[in-house]
């Protein structure tokens, strides 16, 4: 494993983005608006001297664990359930896996001034090395899986499995972020 901890922790950023790899091809099932949205923030970032590092699940077996995006910027792959994609109903049950290849990664130290998190998986992540490490945490929602359950009600009629089966989990680790985080993005109202 790569690693460049050696630096001291001035200003450096751990992002997380747990299960859509940055660095994938655009316009794929991995890769949309947040990831495009994450590889800029982390860019000019990069450009005012921080050191972002950017962690994300590995996906494919045919991607380098550490991929170094810039100057300042790597993207850092972890393990965590079976390397391919995985969809977010499966993907609650690889966080501990994955929390625990981020500490060894780091070899059980904090290299980081700042935790930035997307949506509810990188937000579990970061919340979970926010508790150890007791540093700052950012996070930014994206989307809320409680406008999702309400749009589904209220324009499809609908309440299917996905909304009551992974929805509701979701949406209620996302309320456990929202109350411990230092500060709240929010994108879009839907």
């Amino acid at each position: 494993m790569e690693n460049n901890n050696n630096i001291p922790p001035l200003k450096r950023i751990a992002m997380f983005s747990m299960n859509s790899d940055p660095l994938a091809p655009i316009g794929t099932q991995e890769n949309g608006g947040k990831e495009i949205y994450i590889r800029s923030l982390s860019s000019e970032l990069s450009k005012l001297g921080w050191i972002v590092d950017i962690y994300t699940r590995l996906d494919s077996g045919h991607k380098k664990q550490v991929a170094t995006v810039g100057k300042n910027v790597r993207v850092i792959r972890l393990k965590g359930g079976p390397v391919k994609h995985v969809s977010d109903a499966e993907f609650l049950s690889f966080i501990p896996e994955i929390y625990q290849n981020f500490l060894e990664f780091n070899h059980y130290t904090n290299p980081y001034v700042l935790f930035h998190s997307h949506r509810w998986d990188g937000g579990l992540v970061a919340l979970t090395a926010k508790e150890k490490f007791k540093i700052p945490l950012v996070h930014t929602f994206h989307t809320l899986g409680i406008q999702i359950i309400e749009i589904r009600k209220k324009y499809l009629k609908e309440e299917n499995e996905y909304a009551a089966g992974f929805m509701k989990p979701q949406a209620a680790i996302q309320k456990k972020i929202y109350k411990e985080i230092r500060l709240r993005i929010k994108e879009n109202d839907m």
